[in-house]
């Protein structure tokens, strides 16, 4: 065989194996955002300009910036989007700039390792937009793409995020009832559902009430031992939230423990479209626990505390 129909058998078997690598062997590497297996996952690094998270396992814990649990829906539903999201489809650089020009231009950079190895590493652009609620890039010069999680809804990119306290346990009040001193309840639409109760060692009262179920004031206090909420707010939801949240809450729990420590507690009826019909949502409202961000509460979970006066008071 002549020298030249070597050099050009060689280099027709590269192509060969240079495209079958790309198209067969893992498909486009620009829109392919997950860990392939069988890598087993030990640290998540996500950043954006002012803050930075680092998840890390240790002796078979995750933590939050190696002090604090990790909650574990959180990290499970992370690492089912690092191990499964897809390619839904590109974004033209068009939309791509005009979605960009509308946003704040925060970004997050996401890198993962498994041991000190980075085995994978991409950006992820969130945006308040119905159709673009994120997208990713695996560098700021590829092209950008749509991802989806099979089998979920949910918009995969949107589990990425910066902020420390999404990935704390969600946990409004966590107090045993000895540490409680004075719980406040105050229903801003109707004052005689408004209750305090008052705890001293062995001892409760209820403000204005001589005779009152003592039995069920204890039992009130216990429900302050693990009290959770579901998530924050994302998205579109944002909007309807300031919206909803502007006014007098609906109600306004005070809780003052022995320590000298008070925290206070809002709630605010959440408003939902069904069938093109704004109507008051009946399984979640919105919260805010001293002041700080707002989150969705459940009914299921928040409401062994919205209990009213009449309550503990069962002969009127």
């Amino acid at each position: 065989m002549k020298p030249s129909l070597i050099i050009s058998f060689v280099i027709l078997v590269v192509v060969v194996i240079i495209t079958s690598l790309l198209f067969f062997g893992g498909g486009n590497r620009e829109g392919r955002f997950k860990t392939d297996p069988p890598k087993v996952v030990t640290r998540v690094i996500i950043q954006k300009a002012d803050s930075r998270v680092n998840l890390e396992m240790k002796k078979g814990e995750w933590l939050l910036n190696g002090k604090v649990d990790v909650r574990k829906s959180a990290i499970s539903f992370m690492l089912s989007a690092l191990e499964g999201m897809e390619p839904r489809s590109s974004v033209s650089e068009k939309v791509f700039e005009s979605l960009s020009s509308k946003s704040t231009g925060d970004y997050l950079t996401v890198k993962v390792f498994s041991g000190y190895r980075k085995i994978n590493s991409f950006i992820v652009y969130h945006f308040q937009d119905v159709n673009y609620s994120s997208i990713l890039k695996k560098n700021s010069r590829s092209k950008p793409y749509l991802v989806y999680l099979p089998g979920y809804e949910f918009d995969p990119g949107m589990i990425f995020t910066a902020e420390t306290d999404y990935w704390r346990p969600f946990t409004i009040f966590e107090i045993m009832p000895s540490e409680i001193k004075e719980v406040r309840m105050d229903y801003n639409t109707n004052s005689l559902n408004s209750f305090a109760i008052t705890s001293e060692r062995t001892l409760v009262s209820l403000s204005g009430s001589s005779s009152f179920d003592s039995i069920a004031v204890r039992r009130y206090l216990s429900y302050f031992v693990n009290v959770p909420f579901e998530r924050f707010p994302a998205g579109l939801e944002l909007n309807d939230m300031k919206k909803q949240t502007s006014g007098s809450p609906y109600f306004t729990l005070t809780v003052s423990a022995i320590t000298g420590t008070t925290h206070i507690l809002k709630g605010w009826k959440r408003e939902i479209v069904a069938d093109g019909v704004s109507i008051t949502d009946t399984d979640r409202l919105w919260g805010q626990l001293d002041e700080g961000k707002l989150f969705v509460m459940r009914y299921l979970d928040i409401d062994p505390l919205l209990k009213k006066r009449s309550y503990f008071l069962p002969d009127e």
